[in-house]
This record gives structure tokens, C-alpha cells and sequence, in this order.
């Protein structure tokens, strides 16, 4: 199964339908285009700057502290909530979405692990600087993992660590 930099369409749909369509979010663009440029956002990891290819800088600035700063609490309660349902835990909607989607010897691959690294600056002079080598950035890095089940639904995620540090990380529930 090749990696995808893109949200399938089961968390595309409950993210609008379940909390965007329900909060006020300032812009000339339609509602549903709002929410898909904040969800692109944070898929992509663009910067609020280089979002500027497909949506002008003021227009996505208002959106993105609309949505970050003044929805901030509906946010904060939105997201416990679906963390308390079993929307994410149901095994019988992954085997099904897994035997739909996936290729014929994987029918039974519900979660994958994947992780992140992230660019640091580190300025401790008492850390040996080999901790934080990331082979990916050729530099100093912090390395997160999350098992993510086929819906694209993050339900595991490590605690991130040095990346020369990281063999096995403990993971842990999303709470």
C-alpha cells in the first residue's frame, strides 16, 4: 500500500458535516471550500504563507485564526467528543473498509504505523548531538509515531524523541 499525503473520505466528511458546517468562519469563499483548506492545511503542512497558491493570504489568515483562535473552546469540545465515540474503535468498519479498499493479499490490513519527523533546533551544549541526527533532514529532528487505521484515523501516537534515539516507542491511546 503506497503512502498517500491525503485524507480518505470518511474523516473529509465527518470533520465538515460534524463541527465545520457548524461554526462561523469569515471569507468570500463557500463554506465547504473553507473547511477543505484547513483540512489541506494541516495535511499538507504548508505553511500559512505558502497556502497563498491556492487561497489569497488575508482570506486564509482570517479563516485559519477564525478557526484556531475564536472556535478554539468549540473546537477543544468537538474534538473530546469524537475521542469518546466508537466511531474510530469500531473493528467491523475496518475489516469492511479494509476489504473494499485494499489489494487482494492485504483484504485483512486494518492500521499501519507511520511516523513523522519534525526539524528541530536544539541548543543544550550537554546533549550529545548524534541523539537528534534525522536521515531524513540530514540534520537535527524529533521523531513522532502513530498507528492509523485505514480510515485514516490516528489512534495510537508516540511521545516524540531524538530520531538517532528511536528504535521501539512506546505508544500510547489517544486521549
Amino acid at each position: 500500500m503506497a503512502k498517500e499525503n491525503k485524507l480518505r473520505v470518511l474523516p473529509v466528511f465527518v470533520f465538515l458535516t460534524d463541527y465545520f458546517y457548524k461554526i462561523e468562519v469569515p471569507g468570500a469563499y463557500h463554506h465547504a471550500d473553507k473547511g477543505l483548506a484547513i483540512l489541506y492545511h494541516l495535511v499538507s503542512g504548508l505553511s500559512i504563507r505558502k497556502m497563498d497558491k491556492y487561497i489569497p493570504f488575508s482570506t486564509f489568515f482570517k479563516i485559519y485564526k477564525s478557526f484556531y483562535v475564536h472556535n478554539i473552546k468549540d473546537l477543544n469540545l468537538w474534538i473530546e467528543k469524537m475521542n469518546n465515540k466508537d466511531l474510530y474503535c469500531d473493528n467491523i468498519m475496518r475489516i469492511i473498509y479494509a476489504k473494499i479498499q485494499n489489494p487482494p493479499k492485504l483484504k485483512n490490513v486494518t492500521c499501519y504505523l507511520d511516523g513523522y519527523d519534525s526539524r528541530i533546533t536544539y541548543e543544550d551544549i550537554n546533549l550529545n548531538k548524534e541523539r537528534l541526527y534525522s536521515f531524513k533532514f540530514k540534520n537535527d529532528g524529533l521523531r513522532t509515531q502513530f498507528i492509523i487505521d485505514i480510515n485514516q484515523f490516528i489512534l495510537y501516537s508516540s511521545e516524540s524523541e531524538f530520531c538517532n534515539d528511536f528504535i521501539v516507542l512506546n505508544l500510547k491511546m489517544m486521549d
